[in-house]
């Protein structure tokens, strides 16, 4: 059983799209000469899929090029189907998925049963997004296995620890066949995040793998914290660890990941990426399916 709970018009959708995307719609039709309407010669889309790209099209402010990229049908209401779009401006290059009948957006469909947004799960498996990713960043499981999870994440963040569970639950059921590798993306509000990040790296290059979600820094200043990690070190291994903690090396790496995450529009953490398939926030059945998903298709 499903239930609806939001539904929009295609006009309203486009009007919120604007400013998500930084391109300016009118209200007018345009003329349709300034814009031209690509899409690929190698798959014929539906009607519903040319009407939508038709519909956004007319109402480009700028010229640029709608173009149809991907068109999947669910089978959960008759006639709707999700549409991929790439908008293409002098201003920017977007692009955006709509679960549509060619008249009205979807952009929530709740399954009663489970309490699962279905549009989240639909637009987790059209979407693809690439990232590097490095061996210095593997977390847990086998660099090598078919489905490689990347996670950007916040040491301080509530949500990241409890996905870090579920990363655990997935490494010992799957065994050798999953990879984790961890980005760090430290909240700007989130005060010890990047010195935890540090602590974290420094602690790698010592051989040590802390788990740093099992502890509570709630109250403490950075000396508490880093009495913490001292108290787990031989002493003559001091000087060395703050020699990374206050290396270039390890600051120039959490400035990557940063940047990384900047350049994908994360806004929050967990952010996560099951063999390029975005996850955003906490979702773990939405993991859990990707990642059957995903192991389904390593057997074939």
């Amino acid at each position: 059983m499903i239930r609806i709970f939001k539904y929009e018009t295609i006009n309203q959708t486009i009007q919120a799209l604007a400013t998500l995307a930084g391109i300016l719609f009118l209200g007018m039709i345009l003329n349709l000469a300034t814009v031209t309407l690509g899409h690929s010669a190698e798959k014929e889309y539906s009607k519903t899929a040319k009407k939508v790209a038709k519909i956004i099209k007319k109402r480009l402010h700028h010229k640029g090029k709608v173009t149809i990229v991907d068109e999947i049908d669910p089978k959960v209401l008759e006639g709707f189907k999700y549409v991929k779009l790439n908008i293409t401006t002098d201003a920017d290059n977007k692009t955006f998925g709509f679960y549509t009948d060619g008249k009205y957006v979807i952009t929530g469909l709740a399954d009663l049963k489970t309490g699962e947004n279905i549009i989240n799960y639909i637009k987790a498996i059209s979407d693809t997004i690439d990232v590097e990713i490095r061996s210095d960043e593997l977390m847990y499981g086998n660099i090598n296995a078919p489905v490689k999870i990347v996670v950007f994440s916040d040491f301080e963040c509530p949500f990241c620890k409890r996905v870090s569970k579920e990363m655990q639950y997935i490494i010992k059921k799957h065994k050798g066949k999953i990879a984790i590798f961890y980005k760090h993306y430290p909240l700007p509000f989130h005060k010890h995040a990047e010195l935890l990040a540090k602590i974290y790296e420094a602690g790698k290059k010592l051989g040590y793998k802390w788990d740093m979600y099992k502890y509570d820094f709630n109250g403490k200043n950075n000396d508490e914290i880093l009495k913490t990690f001292e108290n787990q070190l031989p002493k003559n291994k001091l000087v060395e660890f703050y020699k990374y903690l206050n290396s270039q090396e390890i600051k120039d790496k959490i400035e990557r990941n940063k940047k990384e995450g900047q350049a994908l529009g994360i806004k929050g953490t967990p952010y996560i990426l099951v063999n390029s398939h975005p996850v955003e926030g906490y979702q773990p059945n939405l993991i859990y399916e990707i990642v059957n998903m995903e192991l389904d298709k390593s057997k074939k």
